[in-house]
């Protein structure tokens, strides 16, 4: 159960509108998209407007550009955030 959803607003959802999606579906994890990053021009949120609307426990920083999942990861007892470090 893994939700990808875009959060940067302008051409997308907003943040506010991205966590009001992630509460109605209730996924295992989240992995927000489309967001501003460093080398990002466009006007867009970066993702710490979406990260805001959770607790620190409930998000993962993962280092590099994939990330694995395991049975385990989906127990349905709560929502994780999964933030991908871009390349």
């Amino acid at each position: 159960n893994v939700l990808l959803i875009p959060v940067g607003g302008t051409y997308t959802i907003d943040a506010e509108t991205a966590k009001d999606y992630v509460d109605k579906i209730m996924p295992d994890i989240v992995i927000p998209m489309h967001y501003r990053t460093k080398d990002c021009e466009l006007d867009i949120d970066k993702v710490n407007q979406f990260l805001d609307l959770f607790e620190d426990e409930d998000i993962v920083y993962v280092e590099g550009n994939t990330v694995e999942f395991d049975r385990a990861d989906f127990d349905g007892e709560s929502t994780k955030v999964y933030v991908l470090e871009k390349f």
